[in-house]
């Protein structure tokens, strides 16, 4: 697979964009993976692929009737554009995901530059509802905060999101030597199912709050938002920090900070 990248960046006269964290990916066990893996889940639905690159996943589904890609670098947008594909030339953190008309159970596919991973990430996990599977590339130690467990260093605001909002599930590592050029650290490959809970931005607000300062109780960080009896009520003890509670607990106190505000 290198020596196919390399040959259409040449024909393309085209280097990779370090500005846009364009690393290619050229393992042919990746692609098969993930390649396999949506077409077990995709079934009618939309299809969205954001960073297409050069197609490593792209030329696997190219055919599919629904399939959209999203696209800042404007030299692959005009190459995806020749080849008759739908495409969006768009950052996707400033992209509106709800003007787009996304089918339910609609399924996002991507190798994501890492510098904008945990972003995306998290405002996906907030919406569009519709997207209902996800299989998604991130540095090694992302994917390992997302997927973290209570009372360890590494659970934190990723945890929360990620564990309220999806089932999830590792489908690979990926060494760098398996990306042109190749980056400095480790990837993971992981996929998503949509659970049923809609969580909003002030969540991640309150969560994010919850962990500005770790070494401190939760009673302290969230002072501004509910009273230390409140916060007892649900997490059953004064000193607790963030990453003693669960992300089920986090959903019941910020629930009754919601009821708090309605009844002022």
């Amino acid at each position: 697979m290198k020596k196919q990248l390399l040959d259409k960046l040449n024909e393309l006269s085209l280097q990779p964009k370090f500005s846009l964290g364009q690393n290619f990916l050229i393992s042919s066990r990746v692609v098969e993976l993930i390649v396999s893996k949506v077409n077990t889940i995709l079934n009618k639905s939309s299809l969205i692929e954001v960073g297409p690159g050069l197609g490593a996943l792209t030329d696997y589904f190219k055919s599919y009737d629904d399939y959209t890609l999203i696209e800042l670098d404007r030299d692959l947008v005009k190459y995806w554009t020749s080849k008759n594909l739908k495409i969006i030339q768009s950052d996707a953190l400033k992209l509106n995901w709800n003007s787009l008309d996304i089918k339910d159970n609609s399924v996002l596919v991507s190798n994501l530059p890492y510098q904008i991973a945990s972003r995306l990430f998290i405002d996906r996990s907030l919406g569009p509802l519709n997207i209902k599977y996800m299989i998604l590339m991130f540095q090694k130690e992302v994917a390992q905060r997302i997927t973290a467990s209570i009372d360890s260093k590494t659970y934190g605001i990723l945890s929360v999101i990620g564990q309220l909002s999806w089932d999830i599930n590792k489908l690979c590592d990926v060494s760098p030597q398996e990306f042109y050029p190749s980056p400095k650290v480790a990837g993971r490959v992981l996929y998503f199912s949509k659970k049923s809970f809609v969580l909003e931005k002030d969540f991640f607000l309150f969560v994010k709050q919850a962990f500005s300062q770790r070494r401190k109780m939760l009673v302290k960080n969230l002072s501004s938002f509910l009273s230390a009896d409140k916060i007892v009520s649900v997490i059953d003890s004064k000193t607790k920090r963030a990453e003693n509670v669960t992300p089920k607990e986090f959903y019941d106190l910020y629930s009754l900070y919601k009821l708090g505000k309605q009844k002022v």
